[in-house]
């Protein structure tokens, strides 16, 4: 399949910085945990939100932005960390925390595209460059201080809308930064009078216990590696090679899939397998290579004592999966690649925090064999995100330009999975070849 020429150009309309009712809260510092650290260096995640909106720009800039920005204001109360900063405590150099003084702002960016709204949003290979222009970038002041969050929404006049939200990992993980975006979108659809918050954030750090001074640790090593990091990612933003492609598994698929399994397996493991398989086939590697895989874990319901939905915050562990390279990409590949998963899982069973020392170093040495990773998961329902125009047409996840990670979400059809990933044009037509056969599909489809 050709990838989508798309051709846009964005017209700045205005730009607003927005924060909480003034007064509404107090200055505030929040200290990190180890969780927060492991993402101190990592980039930002950005998520992208189509919507149908078949009305003009000057409709919208007066009857929906007010709205919008109210709604937005309302909801910060609640979530206000988010329109602070990261920085060094200023009490230990070896700490960082979040901060939020009154006056703190989220950066609000309105755009207007002439772009092809359908084709951008569409599952077709579709240039990267053009998606990423949505998002907003995150202006740090340095490597130690920066905004945690900033909200772009472009207007493609009587087609649609798309919501660009980049929010710093240090902040919180996706269970936050769903249940920020859900309470938006709740208090935008009530009217934006009053604060619906679907979740009350939890800000008590003292539930997140570190008996192992992994805190400490995971400091050290991430500084170590930032200094010996290289300076661009393997695949830059700019590289105009690059497409983001999106590939569903249906129902059927899915159904069909844990029947291959041969044991009870999670939606999330078949659909993990499927894609480790097409990864690793798409790569024709060597038969005696080990092939990895690595995905993040909520931690909030595996700790003990649990920690509740709400917390604000990083609450995810890093869970990794291996196999034999031929063994994946052979015929009964999706099962072994399943089997390796769910063992990964299963091994969370003796406490999701006994290896934790070793998550980082295990990183890295992974990162080096261009690993399966997965962002997101079915059970933040992002399709559940209505601010009024219904659900969305389409979101997309436009942080995932290392090579090998894709990005997972619930599919618009009840029970399937949305597959998300940015390869090189090559690399993409071989993994869709390979996705494809594995599921007896036309090679286009």
């Amino acid at each position: 399949m050709a990838s989508s020429s798309i051709q846009q150009t964005l017209t700045v309309l205005e730009h607003s910085h927005i924060s909480p009712p003034p007064g509404s809260v107090p200055t505030t510092s929040i200290p990190f945990t180890f969780f927060d650290i492991l993402w101190l260096f990592y980039g930002p995640v950005k998520r992208l939100f189509f919507y149908s909106f078949p009305h003009s720009t000057s409709h919208f800039i007066k009857h929906q932005l007010p709205i919008l920005k109210t709604s937005l204001s309302l909801t910060l109360q609640s979530f206000f960390p988010l329109s602070g900063q990261f920085r060094r405590s200023p009490i230990s150099e070896d700490e960082f925390e979040l901060y939020y003084s009154d006056g703190d702002s989220v950066s609000l960016l309105v755009t207007e595209s002439d772009g092809d709204f359908q084709a951008l949003y569409g599952n077709q290979a579709r240039s990267f460059k053009t998606l990423l222009a949505l998002a907003p970038d995150l202006k740090l002041i340095s490597d130690e201080t920066g905004p945690l969050m900033a909200i772009q929404v472009t207007v493609f006049p009587n087609q649609g809308l798309c919501f660009g939200v980049t929010i710093n990992h240090v902040a919180c993980d996706g269970t936050t930064s769903m249940n920020f975006m859900k309470s938006w979108a709740a208090t935008c659809r009530a009217g934006g009078t009053a604060p619906v918050v679907s979740i009350p954030p939890v800000y008590d750090r003292s539930m997140i216990v570190d008996p192992k001074n992994l805190g400490p640790l995971f400091y050290q090593t991430i500084m170590a590696l930032k200094a010996a990091a290289p300076e661009t990612p393997v695949n830059s933003d700019e590289d105009d090679d690059l497409v983001c492609e999106t590939f569903t598994l249906g129902r059927d698929h899915v159904e069909k899939l844990k029947q291959t399994m041969g044991f009870r397996s999670s939606t999330f493991v078949v659909a993990c397998a499927h894609a480790w398989t097409s990864l690793v086939r798409s790569r024709g590697w060597a038969r005696e290579r080990t092939a990895h895989a690595a995905f993040a874990v909520d931690c909030r319901r595996r700790l003990e004592p649990q920690i509740p939905a709400g917390y604000f915050g990083n609450c995810v562990g890093v869970c990794f999966a291996e196999a034999n390279a031929g063994e994946v990409a052979g015929e009964g590949g999706v099962r072994v690649a399943g089997e390796a998963l769910a063992k990964a899982v299963e091994g969370l069973g003796g406490g999701v925090l006994r290896e934790a020392e070793e998550w980082l170093e295990k990183l890295v040495e992974v990162v080096a064999q261009r690993p399966l990773s997965v962002a997101g998961s079915p059970k933040f329902r992002v399709y559940e995100t209505d601010f009024g125009w219904g659900s969305p047409e389409k979101v997309e996840v436009v942080s995932i330009n290392e090579n090998g990670a894709i990005s997972m979400a619930e599919s618009g059809e009840e029970g399937g999975i949305e597959i998300g990933l940015v390869l090189k044009k090559g690399e993409m037509d071989r993994f869709r070849l390979a996705f494809n056969a594995g599921l007896e599909l036309p090679s286009d489809n």
